[in-house]
Order: structure tokens, then sequence, then C-alpha cells
């Protein structure tokens, strides 16, 4: 690892809370670009990170992966009869606006997602995705609208907690008794 990104790393872990992370991206210019309101969960700096862009209003969830390289030419140039080498191959992330990307989603290089997006956990993107979706799977797939989402989020009754990061007794003991209660009636979990 070079000196400069592993300085920004530890500066990055230092950092309390995925809106100071953002932050500290943006003003150390560790990406390409980074928007404003940005809140970055993940506690690793991509490789090549001059070739990621970040737009406004954007939540990066804890694990995501940001990938600009492949390591598939290590393979091919150790092979003893290949005269010719293969160079490494890179290629740029753009991420737009309003965008929420799950815990544990892979975003691979040569991607560039449009504005008004949710990508699920553990959605493995590998091409573009247009703007006003919900996406998820392995690979990413569309599974809903932006606007449709907020609606049923808007109307749909569930836990919440008063204060961010922190939950009281009544509140967890509330969340199982809505978690059984789902169960009971049919509902399918997570996906509301």
């Amino acid at each position: 690892m070079k000196f400069k990104r592993m300085m920004q790393l530890i500066g990055l872990c230092m950092q309390r809370g995925a809106k100071r992370r953002g932050n500290y991206l943006r003003k150390h210019q560790v990406f390409a670009g980074v928007g404003e309101n940005v809140r970055y969960q993940p506690r690793k700096i991509p490789l090549y990170g001059e070739l990621i862009r970040i737009g406004d209003n954007v939540m990066i969830g804890s694990n995501v992966s940001l990938i600009t390289h492949d390591a598939i030419h290590t393979v091919y140039n150790g092979l003893p009869d290949r005269e010719r080498k293969l160079p490494e191959k890179v290629d740029c992330i753009e991420i737009g606006s309003n965008i929420f990307i799950g815990a544990r989603a892979i975003i691979l290089g040569g991607v560039k997602i449009g504005d008004n997006v949710i990508i699920s956990a553990g959605t493995l993107v590998n091409r573009d995705l247009e703007p006003g979706g919900v996406y998820g799977g392995a690979p990413a797939h569309r599974i809903g609208d932006f606007d449709a989402f907020w609606e049923k989020r808007l109307n749909h009754p569930y836990q919440t907690v008063a204060k961010n990061q922190q939950i009281s007794p009544e509140e967890a003991e509330s969340a199982w008794k809505n978690f059984y209660a789902a169960r009971s009636a049919g509902s399918e979990g997570p996906g509301e």
C-alpha cells in the first residue's frame, strides 16, 4: 500500500460516523469528486479512488466495495508460456445523487448509477443503473421504483427509534412484537 493511501485510510478510520467520513473524503480529495451530504459507512479506501465520483445526498452502507480494477492480469502474467504480459485493467465508477447503497453491495468499475436509486444489501452492480429505480440481486436488476418505494415506506407501519444508533428497551420489545406479528399475518419480512 502506498504511503498516501495508507495515511488517507488512517484518517478515514479516525472519523466517527458516516457523515464525518463523507466530509473527510471530500476535504482530502480522496475520490475524483464527492458531493454534499454524503455518508460513507465503509472504513476502507478503494484502490484508484481518483476513478470514483459521488454525487449529493448519498448513503453508502457498511462494507460496500467500490472496485475500480481487477487482478486477472496477475494470473495470465504468471503463466510460463505467455510472452506478452497483460496490463492491469482499471475503470471509473460514477454514483449519482440521492442514492442509497445497502451493506455489502459490490459496485464494479465501468458502472454509472443514475440519480434517485436504491441498491439493496448484497447487490452486485456490474452494469449501469437507470435513474429512479430500486435494484437488487446478483447481478443487479430492477425490482422497484424509487418514488413507489417512498410511498410504500411512508404508509407502512414499521418500528422506529427516537434517537439514531440507540434503542430503548421499549423500542426493542415493540420491534420483536411487530416481527412476530408480521410472520403470523403472512408478511414476507424485510422487503416490506
